[in-house]
Order: C-alpha cells, then structure tokens, then sequence
C-alpha cells in the first residue's frame, strides 16, 4: 500500500474517531447539562408567574371586596341606580382598573352591568363563555353560603 493511501486512511479513522467523541460529549455530557439548566431556569419562571398571580388574584379579590361592600353598589345591583353608573361605571374604567372583565351579578344570577375589554380591541367585546344577562344559579362565583366569603382564582374561557 503507498504511503499515500495509509495517510488517508489514518486520517480518516482519525476524522471518525473524532466526530464519534464529539458527538458523544455533546450528547452524554453538555446536552444533559443545558437541559438541567433549562428546567431550573423554568422551574423560577413558573414560581415567578405563580406569585404573580396569586399577587394579581389578591389584588383583584381585595377591588371586588371594596367594591361589593359599598352601599351604593347593593343599591345599584337591586334596583339600577342610574346615577351609580355616571359615577362609578365610567367608559374607562376597566383601563383604569387594569383589568378585562367586570360583572355586577345578583344572588339571583341576574347580570345587573357587565364589561369586557379584550387587549387590542378598541371596545367593549362579548365573550361567549361567559354569561350574556344570567348566570347559572349553580355557577360556582355565586355560590356564598356567608356574607363574607369570595371566591378567587382563574377561570379559563
């Protein structure tokens, strides 16, 4: 054989040798460790994104608490005070509020007000999910047996 053809040769077994070991390595020992890296970085984000939203879910519960107990909100649910609307309800309030979705519902079910503002459109949408003029007696945001019980927490649409 010349020495031509064993260089080659020698080269080639080497070139094999080589991407053999490198694709080894990246695949037994970097790969795992990025992929430890990548679960602890989403580990902290889903305890980051938990915690803010329990923050936003009591920040909510505690705007729906104020509002409820007001007087003039009772007033307003039982008989639609007219003048409660004008100055309460205004036309940017939920931008204010920094929120979505507001319902003034009775314990009957009857939807006294309601709002949605989805991100991105300009107005006021309906959200099939949720309840146009009535909600279900058995819908678990109506279900208080006490007057200060609430109920919190996400509910997907």
């Amino acid at each position: 054989m010349s020495l031509q053809k064993e260089i080659t040769i020698i080269l080639l077994v080497v070139i094999g040798l080589f991407t053999g070991l490198d694709n080894a390595i990246q695949r037994f020992i970097i790969y795992p460790s990025y992929q430890k890296i990548d679960q602890k970085r989403a580990r902290t984000d889903m305890v980051r994104f938990r915690a803010t939203l329990a923050r936003e879910i009591h920040h909510v519960n505690q705007l729906v608490l104020d509002w409820s107990a007001r007087d003039d909100t009772y007033q307003f649910i039982q008989g639609g005070n007219k003048e409660y609307l004008k100055s309460n309800l205004t036309e940017n309030l939920l931008e204010y509020l920094e929120i979505n979705s507001m319902h003034f519902v009775d314990k009957t079910g009857v939807v006294a007000w309601r709002r949605v503002l989805i991100p991105g459109h300009d107005d006021y949408v309906e959200v099939e999910h949720l309840p146009g003029d009535r909600f279900s007696l058995d819908d678990p945001l109506l279900q208080h047996e006490e007057l200060e019980s609430s109920t919190s927490g996400v509910l997907i649409t």
